[in-house]
């Protein structure tokens, strides 16, 4: 069984309808927003890095999403917080730097901790976020 998994929800509302030795067929519709919030922040990782796009509000609105379902995710929050000093938007930045660090789902890494903290406390200084340079995230390595 792996976290978050739960055939009483996953299955909700769908009705086996063929079988095929270990391969079952199920009719109906899913829905899944933690699934969809995961692969939320795939896709919006592959809109800014592969697709080189940059509608910075669409990047937030999207992430706001993934990082509702994982707070712990300090590589969301890491490009959620990009996408807001982009935007010019300080202390929404501030909020999303800060979700992983606040929560206790899990650790995150020390150097991450500390490259957040010190982005967080550059805006809490004044910094001109039209010229502060984004975040590294070391998980797009």
């Amino acid at each position: 069984m792996s976290i978050g998994w739960d055939p009483k929800v996953v299955f909700k509302g769908l009705q086996p309808v063929a079988r095929f030795g270990f391969v079952e067929v199920w009719h109906g519709r899913q829905v899944l927003p933690r699934t969809r919030a995961g692969s939320m922040g795939g896709k919006v990782f592959e809109y800014v890095y592969k697709d080189n796009d940059d509608d910075w509000g669409l990047v937030a609105r999207r992430l706001e999403e993934a990082a509702e379902y994982f707070p712990q995710s300090a590589s969301t929050a890491i490009e959620f917080g990009n996408a807001y000093v982009r935007m010019g938007d300080g202390p929404a930045a501030i909020r999303a730097f800060r979700r992983p660090l606040d929560q206790d789902k899990a650790p995150v890494d020390a150097r991450m901790r500390e490259q957040m903290q010190a982005q967080i406390r550059r805006i809490e200084a004044g910094a001109d976020l039209s010229a502060m340079k984004p975040l590294r995230n070391p998980e797009m390595e």
